[in-house]
């Protein structure tokens, strides 16, 4: 239809009404980009804190293990128990953390075994801490259950009992190392002539035994000898 423009006025037409719908499209592009972003990130934060009320429950149960009937004698073991629950509570807060879509699946799982691996140590040295505690030597019996490992399908208390049981054979070897030699009593006569409360080494009482000291007997001992008879005292 002939609107009785100029093409040149058309076509400046036609190009404000292009650049007109070309930006309404950027503007309608733009917000539907604002919009995607908006929902991407509520839906990360709630992954995310899913994965924290997941971590926090894990925390928890870990927490738990502290009060597991098992009472402490020693206060400073109890305290390095204690530590070490932390440090795995931690651990497991990483690995829970590195668990979102923008870290890369084999770093995920490589953190995943890295933290694996630092809360089975943690778990092993509670093992040894509960073993101290439990025995009157201590972490001698530890050294035993770490020093002389049996075979791996024996079962873990046959271990703990027989490192106890060495621990207390060496424990009791060493006391008796330690125990001192009896040494012969000398004492110097003239000193016990002078003591007035001097008791004889040897005291003999009744008839009968006064009747078998001869006098060879007597030189023969080297201490004074009293004789007690009726109340009498024969030297």
């Amino acid at each position: 239809m002939d609107t009785g423009l100029d093409s040149p006025i058309r076509e400046a037409i036609a190009n404000e009404v292009k650049s007109v719908i070309a930006s309404s499209q950027q503007d309608m592009l733009n917000n539907m980009s604002a919009m995607m972003d908006s929902r991407l990130n509520r839906l990360q934060s709630n992954i995310q804190q899913s994965q924290f009320d997941i971590s926090n429950a894990q925390i928890n149960k870990i927490e738990e293990s502290v009060s597991d009937n098992y009472k402490f004698q020693r206060k400073g073991n109890e305290n390095q128990f204690r530590h070490s629950v932390k440090v795995i509570s931690k651990l497991t807060e990483a690995r829970s953390l590195l668990d979102t879509p923008d870290v890369s699946l084999s770093k995920v799982a490589a953190a995943k075994d890295k933290i694996s691996e630092g809360i089975d140590l943690v778990q092993e040295r509670q093992k040894l801490i509960k073993l101290a505690d439990s025995s009157e030597l201590g972490w001698r019996v530890v050294q035993e259950y770490i020093t002389n490992p049996i075979a791996d399908d024996s079962e873990d208390e046959k271990r703990m009992n027989r490192a106890q049981s060495r621990a207390e054979r060496k424990s009791k070897a060493e006391k008796a190392k330690k125990r001192p030699r009896p040494v012969p009593y000398n004492k110097d006569r003239s000193s016990e002539d002078k003591n007035s409360n001097y008791k004889p080494a040897y005291v003999f009482k009744g008839e009968k035994v006064k009747a078998e000291l001869d006098s060879s007997k007597l030189n023969e001992l080297d201490t004074t000898v009293e004789v007690i008879v009726d109340g009498s005292i024969h030297i």
